[in-house]
């Protein structure tokens, strides 16, 4: 039982320029924005943009609360289809293939993940979200109709190793009946749908980025884009060189003088670097780190480590004091495999080490 306190619409136009250049160096964002303030604290805003509209839920109160469900669906117009990333688990890479189905011919055990494309009669509409801080990935459930429902992972409170697999997989041994644990005064996840009869709007399309939170981190000197020499792309095969090939101090050097031949930035360590897989503060007795990062240094070429995710959630800040006493300038973190709030909180804690 609802009941909106007070309500306002107001135009809003300004720039935002990204730090990194995103798609454009300058971004207009223009919106009209209708906010809707309801009793019991929370409001809910929509804004109307030229290639799409958004909404977001804000939760103005103080008390810590467990989220046990949001509740959203949508419904297409008859005879819609849709580009649709179905998803075997929630537990997931969320690299599925875009599969063309009919939204009628999506029954209710097949969902996706995010984002995913919907082609109606009249106009596509790419839905996603964005703004996901401290919580669980959204994914969307067929109805066997042109309704799509939200679903979420529930809150992760217990994984063991996984009997069978490889080393970075993760059983989920015990789930919360709770999706969320979250504090007042905060905001939730817009909403996106970005929405044309021309599928070049969905490629220029910045409204995902303009809906995000603003950049915090004041001294960004330091952010360095640029391209990269990546071993795994090739597996390591070099031909025609004086020296065996392979996961060795050599053929990385070969691929640091290539990159700072071709003013190529930096060069990615893949897996094999390290003494194992799960054994990530050493370095297998075969590469040199060290002498890679200061041959780097020496060609003008950055290095970058490969890392899985799970050993490094174990020992965040040595793991990453040790790589940045070595000089290294980043880091690939891998098989993350998982959309609850705890994983989508790591990609933030893993940022602010």
């Amino acid at each position: 039982n609802p009941i909106v306190k007070k309500s306002g619409i107001k135009p809003h136009l300004s720039k935002i320029y990204p730090v990194v250049p995103y798609k454009d160096a300058e971004i207009t964002d223009e919106y009209t924005e209708l906010l809707l303030s309801f009793k019991g604290s929370y409001t809910i805003r929509f804004r109307a943009y030229n290639d799409g509209v958004a909404y977001q839920f804000a939760d103005e109160g103080n008390a810590n609360r467990e989220v046990m469900a949001e509740k959203m669906s949508f419904t297409l117009p008859e005879a819609s289809q849709s580009l649709f990333p179905k998803e075997e688990s929630m537990y997931s890479h969320n690299e599925r293939l875009y599969l063309p189905l009919s939204l009628k011919n999506i029954g209710e055990k097949e969902f996706c993940s995010l984002p995913v494309l919907f082609i109606t009669p009249h106009a596509r509409v790419l839905f996603t979200e964005t703004a996901l801080h401290d919580y669980p990935g959204m994914f969307l459930r067929g109805t066997s109709s042109t309704t799509l429902d939200a679903i979420f992972p529930k809150y992760v409170l217990e994984t063991v190793p996984a009997k069978r697999g490889p080393d970075r997989n993760q059983q989920i041994t015990k789930e919360a009946d709770y999706m969320a644990s979250v504090s007042g005064n905060r905001a939730f996840p817009w909403r996106v749908f970005i929405i044309s009869d021309d599928d070049r709007t969905f490629v220029e399309s910045n409204l995902a980025y303009q809906l995000a939170k603003p950049n915090i981190i004041e001294n960004t000197h330091w952010i360095k884009p640029g391209k990269v020499a990546w071993d795994w792309y090739n597996a390591n095969n070099i031909y025609g060189v004086d020296f065996k090939s392979g996961l060795n101090t050599a053929t990385y050097k070969y691929f640091i003088d290539f990159a700072s031949a071709n003013k190529i930035e930096y060069v990615i360590l893949d897996e094999g670097w390290t003494k194992s897989t799960t054994e990530i503060l050493n370095y297998s007795a075969d590469i040199d780190v060290p002498e890679l990062i200061r041959y780097g240094n020496e060609k003008g070429v950055d290095l970058i480590l490969w890392v899985l995710w799970k050993p490094l959630d174990a020992n965040l800040t040595k793991i990453l004091e040790t790589y940045k006493k070595w000089g290294a300038k980043g880091i690939k973190v891998d098989y993350m495999q998982r959309n609850d709030q705890y994983m989508v909180n790591s990609y933030e804690q893993i940022a602010k080490v």
